[in-house]
């Protein structure tokens, strides 16, 4: 499959995500198979290890990680109804990952179980953090590594309303202009403004700094922090207007221009507002807490000393 139709592809999964739970963990399992190559290249190799994905939800991911063939791997969430359809979803992939229900501040698991342990997008959902360390330390045997990707509340797209209300920082809003902008937006017909709402109000505050400050606090050693810098959907319309217009489909004046219209109103000055951060601010915490889309910590539990 060429570039261009597997992200053809891969957009077409992302605007149907939220049809079904089946539907998301399509869109998680396709999306946890191209993130397997950003492991390799980065020396993560699953095959042997024993694997932990806290916050699993439609099991998606879970079983994306199975194609690098590790001993054995576990996928923890706390809400049954999302396991039952990780569990569908895996005997549909012929997969063996084992599905288990626990709350994440008592993981029923032994001390030094697993090897890796991955967790994307649910540390924002929690509503405290300071207990989770302390259970991930101890079942992570001693050098083994915990890769945590959250959306962090100060950078431009948290809140998961990015979709409804795609403009930078709008979720730092009060809460009740937030409401009425939901209200008042256009939503996709398999959305309603009390789901978005509910995903607005199931994010908490949590900073990459503080994230950060509790992991070290609890032991672990920090190994590399990566950042994902967002583009806003104008910019990749008009990225993809173009690649149409070179040869897949001609796109009208109409369309080109509003296209344009859009990047020049507004993508233009958010794209400089990044280029500031990137550039003056890359070292500091500013740029670290305002810029990046999503952040992803790399913790890794210190090898025990022998005593002799």
């Amino acid at each position: 499959m060429s570039s261009f139709a597997e992200k053809k592809q891969l957009k077409e999964l992302y605007e149907r995500r939220e049809e079904s739970a089946e539907s998301y963990a399509q869109y998680q399992f396709e999306m946890s198979c191209r993130f397997q190559k950003y492991l390799k290249r980065d020396g993560y190799c699953l095959e042997g290890l024993k694997v932990l994905d806290i916050g699993c939800g439609q099991g998606g991911e879970s079983c994306g990680y199975m194609s690098q063939n590790p001993s054995i791997l576990v996928a923890v969430d706390i809400n049954f109804e999302l396991l039952r359809t990780a569990v569908n979803f895996a005997r549909r992939k012929n997969t063996r990952a084992l599905f288990v229900g626990a709350d994440v501040f008592k993981l029923p698991f032994q001390n030094a179980s697993f090897d890796v342990i991955f967790s994307n997008g649910m540390i924002e959902h929690l509503p405290r953090i300071d207990g989770l360390f302390p259970s991930l330390y101890r079942i992570l045997r001693p050098g083994g590594i915990a890769s945590l990707s959250f959306v962090a509340w100060w950078g431009p797209f948290a809140g998961h309303i990015r979709d409804q209300l795609p403009y930078p920082y709008i979720h730092l809003l009060p809460r009740t202009w937030v409401y009425w902008l939901i209200d008042h937006c256009r939503l996709a017909p398999h959305m309603t403004p009390e789901r978005v709402k509910w995903k607005y109000d199931s994010c908490f505050t949590y900073t990459g700094w503080q994230v950060r400050a509790m992991a070290e606090r609890h032991g672990f050693e920090i190994i590399g922090e990566k950042y994902e810098i967002p583009t806003h959907p104008a910019w990749s319309a008009f990225r993809m207007s173009i690649a149409k217009i070179l040869g897949v489909r001609p796109y009208t004046a109409g369309e080109i221009w509003g296209v344009l219209r859009e990047c020049l109103n507004f993508t233009l000055p958010f794209s400089l507002w990044f280029w500031i951060l990137r550039h003056l601010f890359r070292i500091s915490w500013v740029f670290r807490e305002y810029a990046p889309d999503s952040y992803v910590l790399q913790l890794r539990r210190p090898k025990e000393r022998i005593e002799y």
